[in-house]
């Protein structure tokens, strides 16, 4: 399976699997300029994330396990999610 990124002004990262069986999460990507954090699961479920400072995506880069961390900081915590991808628009 071939993966492909566009860069336009981002970080996109590939997300690195945990031992863990606890590890659900595909690829993710930040958006400096527009505040946009976009998480895709193995599942196929993209979530995007408006308003997120950078210092929230370098905690979730440096998070062990990154699923609980947006699960249970970026989505109790309360940024706006998209319903639909718009990372790369």
């Amino acid at each position: 399976m071939s993966r492909i990124f566009v860069l336009v002004s981002m970080e996109a990262k590939m997300a690195k699997k945990s031992d863990g069986p606890d590890n659900k999460i595909f690829s993710y990507a930040y958006d400096s300029d527009r505040r946009l954090f976009e998480v895709t699961f193995d599942n196929g479920e993209t979530h995007t994330y408006t308003d997120v400072p950078k210092y929230v995506y370098d905690l979730f880069t440096d998070a062990i396990s990154k699923d609980r961390f947006v699960k249970e900081f970026v989505e109790v915590v309360g940024y706006r999610e998209v319903k639909s991808s718009i990372m790369f628009c």
